[in-house]
């Protein structure tokens, strides 16, 4: 028997590369660079080999490349930055609850 459940949220399937530092003030500091499996609005699910632990407190910084016209020599690019918490470590990755406050950047590079 299959059970088809929507999820709440709809996910992205991405492999983007981040950077996740830990903002808890008890530990130190660490930062890892893992890759996206998928995304909502709401989490993600992040490849690292050294998933932290649940309940740690992090930074994560994801760096998206923008199309642009052929027309246009220009590379643009996306950075996020938010918050979150690790719900979830397994020996393969984590999954992080995102929190609801966030950064954007645009960036631009000319050629």
């Amino acid at each position: 028997m299959s059970w088809d459940h929507p999820r709440a949220l709809e996910r992205f399937d991405f492999e983007l590369p981040a950077l996740v530092e830990t903002t808890d003030s008890e530990q130190q500091k660490t930062c890892c660079y893992p890759v996206t499996r998928d995304i909502s609005c709401a989490g993600g699910y992040f490849h690292t080999k050294n998933p932290l632990a649940e309940k740690t407190r992090i930074k994560i910084g994801l760096l998206f490349e923008l199309k642009k016209s052929e027309s246009d020599s220009g590379k643009s690019h996306f950075f996020l930055e938010f918050t979150g918490q690790v719900v979830r470590a397994e020996e393969q990755g984590m999954a992080v609850r995102f929190d609801q406050d966030y950064q954007h950047v645009s960036i631009t590079k000319q050629e």
